[in-house]
């Protein structure tokens, strides 16, 4: 699974040349933009696992998610071959990190409420012998032969889909089982055939599943694949050329999605189904609550709208914010520094 890593190691560093997507700096705010603000946020607590990581990027807290009255972190340097990775949860009200349960994956960057499940994908498995995690009770399931996994959804609300690639090819898996048994529903081979191909993203609106093939060498191809229950067809784009599209989330009848990976800055981008507009630019990550989304700038302010067009600072997180997760009246977001800080919204 590793023989594809010094490419996408230049290939990582080929698309920042393009400006897919930025490093943050955690620099100071520009002056005359936290005029609005009206939250701040304090410390929650350490992520012992992501801060016992021997690297920079693995000690980044580069997802949140709030489930069943908890928060989780995820975390991990799949580039440096980390892992394998804890995952920690705190109360939604409390304080300090609790660890629940060991991952055989070299990071995690994305979790999916799911079936009344946290399903955590395996973004790069250690072993082979795992491609997700389902919790609680937490439990591993392999079963795909993944070479990466970077997302899971739900089209018919009792299937499950992980989307991934397994050697060259970019393959989206579906269960009708809950993960117990699981066939190819769709493979696609790299448009350059010397590189490799991925699904980074499943979105699913008005009914469909939305997914798009981005070769390591040449980016991404200009039209989805949609998936309508019963059969595949051709559809619109989701993100352009070297963007790579991020955790397709669900609000008033759209996705809300990030163009950038875990931890960078990039776009904040809205699907309808047809159409795919940028709501915003110069974010690190986005959080969906109800019918607000809040949107975690490069320059650590929180910004909130329900429209997708008009939006106001609502918070000012820590400079070295990178992630966001919403529920309620609170907020929470991880540090590049392997902390989690909580702010309750006036």
């Amino acid at each position: 699974m590793r023989r594809f890593r010094n490419l996408l190691m230049a290939t990582a560093a080929s698309i920042a040349a393009f400006g897919a997507y930025a490093e943050p700096t955690f620099a100071a705010r520009p002056e005359g933009t936290t005029a609005d603000v009206l939250a701040t946020f304090t410390e929650v607590g350490t992520v012992d696992g992501a801060a016992a990581q021997p690297t920079v990027v693995g000690r980044r807290i580069v997802t949140l998610q709030e489930w069943q009255g908890k928060v989780y972190a995820g975390y991990g340097d799949w580039g440096a071959n980390t892992g394998p990775i804890t995952v920690s949860s705190t109360p939604a009200n409390g304080t300090g990190f609790t660890a629940e349960f060991v991952l055989d994956t070299e990071a995690v960057e994305v979790m999916r409420p799911i079936n009344g499940h946290l399903v955590v994908p395996h973004t790069d498995p250690r072993s082979g012998a795992s491609d997700f995690a389902l919790g609680t009770p937490w439990t591993e399931s392999a079963g795909v032969g993944a070479t990466h996994v970077f997302d899971a959804a739900t089209l018919m609300g009792d299937d499950l889909w992980l989307v991934g690639s397994r050697g060259p090819q970019a393959v989206a898996w579906r269960s009708a089982d809950g993960g117990a048994t699981w066939s190819v529903a769709l493979a696609v081979d790299p448009s350059d055939p010397g590189s490799f191909a991925r699904f980074h993203f499943a979105a699913v609106v008005g009914g469909k599943l939305f997914v798009q093939a981005w070769t390591g060498s040449a980016g991404n191809e200009g039209r989805s694949y949609v998936f309508d229950g019963s059969s595949w067809s051709r559809g619109r784009p989701l993100v352009e050329r070297y963007q790579q599209g991020r955790r397709p989330t669900a609000m008033s009848g759209r996705v809300v999605y990030a163009t950038s990976p875990a931890g960078y800055a990039g776009e904040l981008r809205v699907f309808d189904g047809k159409r795919a507009t940028v709501a915003r630019s110069g974010v690190l990550d986005f959080a969906v609550s109800g019918e607000q989304v809040f949107a975690l700038g490069a320059d650590a302010n929180v910004w909130m709208s329900s429209d997708m067009r008009s939006w106001a600072v609502v918070a000012q997180a820590p400079l070295d914010a990178i992630s966001i997760t919403a529920a309620g009246n609170q907020l929470w977001v991880g540090t590049a520094a392997s902390t989690v800080w909580r702010s309750t919204l006036g």
